[in-house]
């Protein structure tokens, strides 16, 4: 219920404010007060919650915007700002392994060893679905990055972050590469480099 409050989907305003205009227009040709006035209350309905979903944050819309800008400061190379997203003992699993890194420090001298060995260029989130399960929030992404390599220079992955709650601040805990491009396991954990190598 609270999503429809506060994470509206854009089709339910429109639907609303469309039969409240039917009715407005209905009532108001009849010259029927009460229910012309219905479809001006129908409207304003809609209208409060677009302006719920715009202005009110909710831990889903927080982890949203926040995997997000994980995806953007690995590519733009903000690794402060990146660092700031997750939790000292952040992991990283890559298709089901044990941690490859293990706390933040591992993984953002992973990430940028990474950015830097295979020159990613871009990455483009192409969908990314986020479900809240109480005190853990989790966004699964599918991700199409760009580099300047010759060997792949487009790879289409999947990647799984986990919130929680640290204070007043969400922020990720675990981090699990799904799928990338069409390798192995082993092939993937090798993919991801640790810091000088």
């Amino acid at each position: 219920m609270s999503d429809l409050l506060f994470d509206t989907p854009w089709w339910l305003p429109v639907l609303i404010v469309a039969i409240g205009v039917f009715v407005f227009v209905t009532g108001n040709r009849s010259q029927q007060t009460g229910t012309r006035n219905a479809g001006a209350g129908i409207v304003f309905l809609a209208i409060v919650l677009v302006l719920l979903t715009i202005f009110v944050d909710t831990p889903k819309k927080i982890v949203r915007r926040e995997s997000a800008q994980l995806v953007h400061d690995a590519v733009s190379g903000d690794w402060t700002h990146f660092k700031s997203l997750l939790e000292p003992d952040v992991a990283l699993r890559v298709l089901g392994s044990g941690p490859v890194y293990a706390d933040a420090d591992e993984l953002i001298a992973g990430a940028r060893a990474g950015t830097d060995r295979y020159h990613l260029k871009e990455a483009h989130i192409r969908s990314m679905q986020v479900v809240e399960s109480g005190s853990l929030v989790t966004a699964t992404l599918q991700i199409l990055s760009e580099q300047d390599d010759a060997v792949a220079p487009v790879i289409d992955s999947l990647w799984q972050f986990d919130f929680e709650k640290t204070g007043n601040d969400w922020r990720v805990h675990e981090i699990r590469a799904l799928q990338i491009g069409q390798m192995s396991g082993d092939e993937a954990e090798q993919f991801m480099p640790k810091a000088g190598k």
